[in-house]
């Protein structure tokens, strides 16, 4: 197993890491907190999760991963994830991943915040070190300028990785509006590490 991604809701761990993922087949897994019951409140929370559920296995099939969703309420995470935590724990000590991927702690999204500390705090009780690194959301810039960056080429997989988001259309709205910044993080990165196309990560660990 390459890498384990925690991811907030059902479709960051595409928009931070899908190009990444799509370069290993079957060697990533992804832990989803939440389905996100709030990103329709004029639809029942039941409605919304299986439709978001149903996305989320979609995009994970394109990028032919897997994936685990919890059902973590919105805003609510670090007081309801000691079974998330105890989980990924035993998981992990299984599998042995070499690498997580999490959100970054500069995001302004309280939730994706909420998934950097309960990632630490996992990462904290392992029997071994493994490397830890972090992905942008809602940031349009990044300050973690102390730490080293990894830079992942996928212009192969850049098209996986559009093709994946496109499995939100509940989501179309918000992936419409980060679209413009997907694309300049990955013409920006692809620049500074000489490839055409690249997602950047920041290993703080």
């Amino acid at each position: 197993m390459k890498a384990i991604i925690f991811s907030a809701h059902s479709d960051d761990f595409v928009i931070g890491a899908g190009g990444y993922m799509a370069l290993h087949p079957k060697q990533t897994h992804c832990v989803v907190f939440s389905l996100g019951e709030m990103s329709h409140p004029w639809l029942k929370p039941e409605e919304i999760k299986k439709i978001r559920r149903n996305e989320m296995f979609q995009a994970a099939k394109i990028l032919r991963s897997t994936v685990t969703p919890y059902d973590l309420n919105e805003s609510n995470f670090l007081n309801e994830n000691e079974s998330l935590v105890q989980e990924s724990i035993e998981w992990i000590e299984k599998h042995k991943p070499t690498r997580v991927f999490t959100h970054s702690s500069e995001d302004p999204h309280p939730d994706h915040r909420a998934v950097h500390e309960t990632t630490m705090e996992i990462v904290s009780k392992l029997s071994y070190q493994i490397e830890v690194y972090t992905y942008s959301i809602w940031n349009p810039t990044e300050f973690n300028q102390q730490y080293p960056a990894l830079y992942i080429d996928i212009k192969q997989t850049y098209q996986r990785k559009v093709k994946s988001m496109k499995a939100f259309p509940s989501q179309k709205v918000a992936i419409y509006t980060l679209a413009i910044l997907i694309m300049y993080r990955a013409l920006s990165a692809g620049l500074r590490s000489r490839y055409w196309l690249a997602e950047k990560f920041y290993r703080i660990l």
